[in-house]
């Protein structure tokens, strides 16, 4: 209980970092050639199924599960009969939820030279709040995006391991499209070192990589970076 308390309060904090920042450029992401889907589309064979309580032994049972997150209480399922899956489950009393795994994508970061100028920082007073506190290693942010480029060395000596890559289901949660790095850097690319930029604080960084190179992934990739951040925060 204390644990799925803890992925709802930072699963919105968590969610915003990735999708809506769009400041100080690390590495740009280019987006303009990108012919994907458009953001709020659906994966057509699958669906997200929650429950009120444990999933029920007979969710494994009547469903194709592809995946499950015990944490939410909620299986991720393949079907080609959407609208019937829908219809029948949401009528069942242990169900809470049936909704569709959407895609959703990082949003566009110009590649402008310029645009990496770091107005930020004073725009909050980040440099008078520097003079009290930087940070502590103690701290830890996940990005929960396309991944980080960890080896960066503005973000190498900030960057801790234990996240991982949703979108190719291994261990190594690296940035294949420079977004996550992005905002990783307005976070916490290392200060005073003569490279790159300041990041806002001086914490530990780790990635769930639940985006792809083109920036779009699902919503279920989304909950199980969150959910894993949570658990090895």
């Amino acid at each position: 209980m204390i644990m799925k308390k803890k992925v709802r309060k930072i699963s919105f904090i968590i969610i915003l970092l990735f999708i809506t920042s769009t400041s100080i450029l690390a590495l740009a992401a280019d987006f303009e050639n990108a012919a994907e889907p458009r953001r709020g589309e659906t994966d057509n064979e699958t669906l997200i199924i929650g429950f009120k309580e444990e999933i029920p032994e007979w969710a494994f049972r009547d469903y194709e599960v592809l995946e499950k997150n015990e944490e939410l209480n909620c299986i991720l399922v393949k079907t080609r009969e959407k609208e019937k899956v829908i219809r029948e489950s949401s009528g069942l009393r242990e169900v809470k939820y049936v909704e569709e795994n959407k895609l959703v994508r990082a949003l566009y970061v110009p590649n402008d030279y310029y645009w990496s100028d770091q107005y930020g920082p004073r725009s909050i007073n980040a440099d008078d709040a520097w003079d009290y506190e930087k940070g502590s290693k103690s701290v830890k942010i996940a990005i929960v995006d396309t991944g980080i480029q960890y080896d960066h060395p503005d973000l190498a000596a900030n960057y801790v391991s234990g996240g991982y890559d949703w979108v190719n289901n291994d261990d190594y949660p690296y940035d294949d499209n420079g977004h996550g790095t992005h905002c990783a850097g307005i976070a916490a690319a290392v200060i005073d070192n003569a490279i790159g930029i300041a990041g806002i604080a001086q914490v530990s960084l780790t990635s769930e990589k639940v985006l792809n190179e083109t920036g779009w992934g699902t919503t279920w990739n989304v909950a199980q970076g969150i959910t894993h951040a949570a658990n090895n925060g």
